[in-house]
C-alpha cells in the first residue's frame, strides 16, 4: 500500500470555501487572525500575515505562529469532513509560510 494518496484532485469551490471557513474559525492571538489562505488545485497554503503582528504583547512572532498553527488544524479538520485524508506534514517554509503537502513518501 502506498505511503500517501497516489493522486490529489483539486478542490471544488464549495469545498475551498469549507476549508476557509473553518481555518478563518480558528482562534488567534487577541482575535488579529493573522494568516493568509492562499488557495491552489491541490492545497490550501497558510501565510503568516506581518501586517497583523502584535510587537508589544507578541514581538518574536511565537504566538501569531500558534495561531497559524490552529488555522491549520481547523483546516485539516475540514479535510477530514469532507472525506478525505489529510495531509501528514506540514512543511514550514522561510519561516513565513506554513503549507500542507501530500505525503509522498521519503
Amino acid at each position: 500500500m502506498p505511503d500517501g494518496p497516489t493522486d490529489v484532485s483539486p478542490f471544488t469551490p464549495e469545498q475551498a470555501v469549507l476549508l476557509l471557513e473553518a481555518g478563518r474559525a480558528a482562534p488567534s492571538i487577541h482575535n488579529t487572525q493573522p494568516w493568509r489562505f492562499v488557495v491552489r488545485a491541490d492545497r490550501v497554503e497558510v501565510w503568516t500575515d506581518p501586517h497583523r503582528a502584535l510587537p508589544v504583547v507578541d514581538p518574536d512572532g511565537r504566538q501569531r505562529l500558534i495561531s497559524c498553527g490552529a488555522a491549520v488544524l481547523n483546516l485539516r479538520l475540514a479535510t477530514a469532513h469532507l472525506g478525505s485524508s489529510p495531509p501528514r506534514r506540514c512543511v514550514p517554509i522561510r519561516r513565513t509560510r506554513i503549507t500542507s503537502q501530500p505525503w509522498r513518501g521519503v
